[in-house]
Protein backbone atom coordinates (compact mmCIF):
# COMPACT_ATOMS: atom_id res chain seq x y z
CA UNK A 1 0.00 0.00 0.00
CA UNK A 2 2.78 2.47 0.61
CA UNK A 3 4.35 1.87 -2.97
CA UNK A 4 0.62 2.80 -4.25
CA UNK A 5 0.49 5.74 -2.36
CA UNK A 6 4.08 7.18 -3.70
CA UNK A 7 3.39 6.32 -7.30
CA UNK A 8 0.25 7.92 -6.83
CA UNK A 9 1.67 11.08 -4.86
CA UNK A 10 3.16 12.51 -8.50
CA UNK A 11 -0.08 11.73 -10.31
CA UNK A 12 -1.95 13.64 -7.80
CA UNK A 13 0.16 16.80 -7.82
CA UNK A 14 0.73 17.02 -11.76
CA UNK A 15 -3.63 17.26 -11.83
CA UNK A 16 -3.78 19.43 -9.16
CA UNK A 17 -1.14 21.77 -10.25
CA UNK A 18 -2.61 21.47 -14.39
CA UNK A 19 -0.36 20.40 -17.52
CA UNK A 20 -0.15 23.70 -18.19
CA UNK A 21 3.04 24.41 -15.59
CA UNK A 22 2.67 27.88 -13.82
CA UNK A 23 -0.96 30.29 -14.13
CA UNK A 24 -0.93 32.93 -16.53
CA UNK A 25 -0.17 36.00 -15.09
CA UNK A 26 -2.80 38.29 -14.37
CA UNK A 27 -1.71 41.38 -16.43
CA UNK A 28 -1.95 39.15 -19.53
CA UNK A 29 -5.47 38.18 -19.18
CA UNK A 30 -7.11 41.71 -19.84
CA UNK A 31 -5.15 42.76 -23.14
CA UNK A 32 -5.72 44.89 -25.76
CA UNK A 33 -5.48 44.16 -29.81
CA UNK A 34 -2.76 45.85 -31.01
CA UNK A 35 -1.35 46.15 -34.66
CA UNK A 36 1.19 48.07 -36.63
CA UNK A 37 1.47 48.16 -40.11
CA UNK A 38 5.24 49.46 -41.38
CA UNK A 39 5.89 51.16 -44.81
CA UNK A 40 8.09 53.14 -46.99
CA UNK A 41 6.94 55.79 -48.82
CA UNK A 42 3.67 54.15 -48.64
CA UNK A 43 4.65 50.65 -49.43
CA UNK A 44 4.92 47.90 -47.15
CA UNK A 45 7.89 46.47 -45.16
CA UNK A 46 7.62 42.73 -44.32
CA UNK A 47 10.16 41.11 -41.89
CA UNK A 48 10.38 44.16 -39.39
CA UNK A 49 10.77 43.34 -35.91
CA UNK A 50 8.38 45.90 -33.87
CA UNK A 51 8.81 46.36 -30.35
CA UNK A 52 6.84 48.38 -27.97
CA UNK A 53 7.95 49.53 -24.78
CA UNK A 54 5.69 50.74 -22.12
CA UNK A 55 6.39 54.55 -21.21
CA UNK A 56 6.62 55.05 -17.44
CA UNK A 57 6.15 52.46 -14.87
CA UNK A 58 3.60 50.12 -16.48
CA UNK A 59 5.28 46.69 -15.68
CA UNK A 60 8.27 44.75 -17.53
CA UNK A 61 6.67 43.63 -20.85
CA UNK A 62 8.06 42.58 -24.25
CA UNK A 63 5.26 43.56 -26.44
CA UNK A 64 6.15 42.64 -30.14
CA UNK A 65 5.47 41.02 -33.63
CA UNK A 66 7.05 40.83 -36.85
CA UNK A 67 5.80 42.26 -39.83
CA UNK A 68 3.59 40.31 -42.81
CA UNK A 69 3.80 40.77 -46.50
CA UNK A 70 1.27 43.57 -46.09
CA UNK A 71 3.58 45.14 -43.68
CA UNK A 72 1.62 44.47 -40.49
CA UNK A 73 2.64 43.22 -37.57
CA UNK A 74 -0.02 41.60 -34.47
CA UNK A 75 1.52 42.61 -31.48
CA UNK A 76 1.40 39.91 -28.17
CA UNK A 77 2.97 40.18 -24.80
CA UNK A 78 5.35 37.75 -23.10
CA UNK A 79 6.00 37.47 -19.41
CA UNK A 80 7.74 34.83 -18.38
CA UNK A 81 6.87 31.83 -20.30
CA UNK A 82 3.59 32.96 -20.91
CA UNK A 83 2.76 34.93 -24.94
CA UNK A 84 -0.55 36.15 -25.42
CA UNK A 85 -2.18 38.42 -28.10
CA UNK A 86 -2.20 42.16 -27.01
CA UNK A 87 -0.76 44.38 -25.29
CA UNK A 88 -1.64 45.77 -21.60
CA UNK A 89 -3.29 49.05 -21.66
CA UNK A 90 -0.60 52.26 -21.59
CA UNK A 91 1.40 54.09 -24.10
CA UNK A 92 4.18 52.33 -25.36
CA UNK A 93 6.87 53.73 -27.49
CA UNK A 94 7.16 51.91 -31.08
CA UNK A 95 10.86 50.62 -32.03
CA UNK A 96 11.91 48.94 -35.56
CA UNK A 97 14.70 46.81 -36.02
CA UNK A 98 15.50 45.00 -39.64
CA UNK A 99 17.72 41.89 -40.56
CA UNK A 100 20.35 42.54 -42.98
CA UNK A 101 23.07 40.40 -44.24
CA UNK A 102 26.10 41.75 -44.14
CA UNK A 103 29.17 40.44 -46.38
CA UNK A 104 31.45 38.29 -44.52
CA UNK A 105 34.58 40.12 -45.56
CA UNK A 106 33.05 43.21 -43.85
CA UNK A 107 32.59 41.20 -40.28
CA UNK A 108 34.78 41.47 -37.34
CA UNK A 109 37.40 38.50 -37.46
CA UNK A 110 39.46 37.78 -34.36
CA UNK A 111 42.46 38.05 -36.78
CA UNK A 112 41.25 41.84 -37.34
CA UNK A 113 43.36 42.73 -34.10
CA UNK A 114 46.46 42.12 -36.06
CA UNK A 115 45.55 44.58 -38.70
CA UNK A 116 47.26 47.74 -38.57
CA UNK A 117 45.07 50.31 -37.31
CA UNK A 118 44.89 52.07 -40.79
CA UNK A 119 42.98 48.72 -41.93
CA UNK A 120 40.71 48.27 -38.97
CA UNK A 121 39.64 52.04 -39.44
CA UNK A 122 39.20 51.29 -43.54
CA UNK A 123 37.18 48.14 -42.78
CA UNK A 124 34.85 49.56 -40.24
CA UNK A 125 34.25 52.97 -42.71
CA UNK A 126 32.86 50.11 -44.75
CA UNK A 127 31.19 48.30 -42.73
CA UNK A 128 29.68 52.12 -41.96
CA UNK A 129 29.01 53.16 -45.41
CA UNK A 130 27.79 49.47 -46.40
CA UNK A 131 24.91 49.83 -43.58
CA UNK A 132 23.96 53.10 -44.35
CA UNK A 133 23.15 52.32 -48.10
CA UNK A 134 21.21 49.30 -47.05
CA UNK A 135 19.41 50.27 -43.94
CA UNK A 136 16.16 51.08 -44.42
CA UNK A 137 14.93 52.07 -40.67
CA UNK A 138 15.98 55.30 -39.70
CA UNK A 139 18.35 55.32 -36.17
CA UNK A 140 15.66 57.10 -34.44
CA UNK A 141 12.89 54.37 -34.55
CA UNK A 142 15.46 51.75 -33.38
CA UNK A 143 15.51 53.44 -30.02
CA UNK A 144 12.96 53.31 -27.18
CA UNK A 145 14.90 56.65 -25.68
CA UNK A 146 14.31 58.90 -29.58
CA UNK A 147 11.64 57.27 -31.20
CA UNK A 148 9.03 60.04 -32.14
CA UNK A 149 6.08 57.53 -32.39
CA UNK A 150 4.02 56.39 -29.96
CA UNK A 151 0.99 54.19 -29.49
CA UNK A 152 -1.72 54.61 -26.62
CA UNK A 153 -3.34 51.53 -26.54
CA UNK A 154 -6.34 50.84 -24.55
CA UNK A 155 -10.45 52.02 -24.61
CA UNK A 156 -11.43 48.30 -25.77
CA UNK A 157 -11.01 48.90 -29.64
CA UNK A 158 -7.80 47.88 -31.60
CA UNK A 159 -4.84 50.43 -31.10
CA UNK A 160 -3.60 50.76 -34.90
CA UNK A 161 -0.65 52.67 -36.09
CA UNK A 162 1.11 52.98 -39.50
CA UNK A 163 4.86 53.93 -39.03
CA UNK A 164 6.01 54.55 -42.51
CA UNK A 165 9.99 55.01 -42.46
CA UNK A 166 10.17 57.30 -44.93
CA UNK A 167 8.66 60.49 -42.91
CA UNK A 168 11.07 59.51 -40.14
CA UNK A 169 14.41 60.09 -42.51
Amino acid sequence: MRILSLLLLPTFLLTSLGCGGAPVPQELRNLQPASVTVTNGGQPMAGIQVTLFAKGAQGAYACNGVTDASGVAQIQTTRGSHTRKGVPAGTYSVVLSESIEIPAELLSQEADQDLPPAAQAEKARRLDEFLSKNRMIPAALTVATTSPVEVLVGGGQEATIVVDVAEHR
